[in-house]
């Protein structure tokens, strides 16, 4: 399951996101002897909390809940790109640049319990701020600083297209 909502604040956007899964098909099976990529939940693909980047968490199941603030910084229509004359639709790229603040959390559901790895049973936190700058508007470069419940500070950049 997964949403989004969006709300314009004066020169902001408010920006919300909550996605949960969970493996009931499963549940005749023993946790912890799953097969590994059943039990893979967050720090994986776009499902993490950030300031969590380089942990992960595995279980039956998990909930994670965005949110945040954004602001444009810089819109720009498009810039002639010279050499792609036969790609109609790419000889302009549109740029812009956004600020974004934001929160998350997260947690596992039915966690599989590891001694080395205390976040599988415990609510994950985390806050900070960061740059997005999206180009033909599906391609986007994040760079964030963030700070998790531990206080450790973490500078991730991350890379998505829409194709």
């Amino acid at each position: 399951m997964k949403a989004n909502y969006f709300k314009p604040i004066g020169s902001w956007i408010l920006t919300n996101a909550l996605q949960a899964s969970y493996n009931a098909d499963l549940n005749a099976l023993i946790v912890g002897f799953l097969p590994y990529v059943f039990s893979r939940q967050l720090g994986y693909e776009s499902r993490y909390v950030r300031g969590y980047e380089p942990y992960v968490a595995d279980g039956m199941g998990f909930v994670l809940g965005k949110t945040g603030m954004r602001r444009p910084l810089y819109r720009h229509s498009g810039k002639k790109v010279p050499g792609i004359a036969s790609f109609k639709n790419y000889q302009t790229l549109p740029i812009s640049v956004w600020c974004t603040i934001f929160a998350d959390a997260g947690r596992v559901i039915r966690p599989v319990i590891l001694p080395e790895n205390n976040l599988n049973t415990r609510w994950m936190t985390g806050a900070g701020v960061g740059i997005d700058v999206i180009l033909w508007y599906t391609a986007m470069a994040r760079f964030e600083l963030s700070r998790n419940h531990w206080g450790n500070g973490v500078f991730n950049v991350s890379f998505t297209n829409a194709f």
